[in-house]
């Protein structure tokens, strides 16, 4: 009797379910990074947004201390602290994100 060669049933199904196993690992990382990758894209637009909105502020270019501008909701908030100092914070925010930056400045 000659043995026939090639795969069984089997060993073709176990094969089958190691490289669907991996695909679905590869699949599942790649979506979870894209996931944190557009949250990151998103809270540094709103850090950008809160930086030009300080920068303009202090050179006096800043129109209104609140408003939406790009899409994202901003409010500038000053609050005069001892030794001449005033507390400036920028705060932006896009749906659940939010950020704010904060400087002191001289009166």
């Amino acid at each position: 009797m000659s043995r026939m060669k090639g795969f069984t049933l089997i060993e073709v199904l176990v094969a089958l379910a190691v490289v669907s196993g991996v695909f679905l690992l590869v699949l599942t990382s790649f979506s979870y990074h894209i996931d944190i990758f557009g949250r990151k894209k998103d809270g540094l637009k709103l850090v950008l947004q809160a930086k030009e909105n300080l920068y303009l502020y202090k050179t006096g270019r800043l129109k209104e201390l609140e408003g939406t501008k790009n899409g994202i909701d901003y409010e500038i908030k000053t609050e005069d602290m001892e030794y001449h100092l005033k507390k400036v914070t920028s705060m932006t925010r896009s749906g659940r994100d939010e950020s704010s930056l904060l400087i002191y400045m001289r009166q």
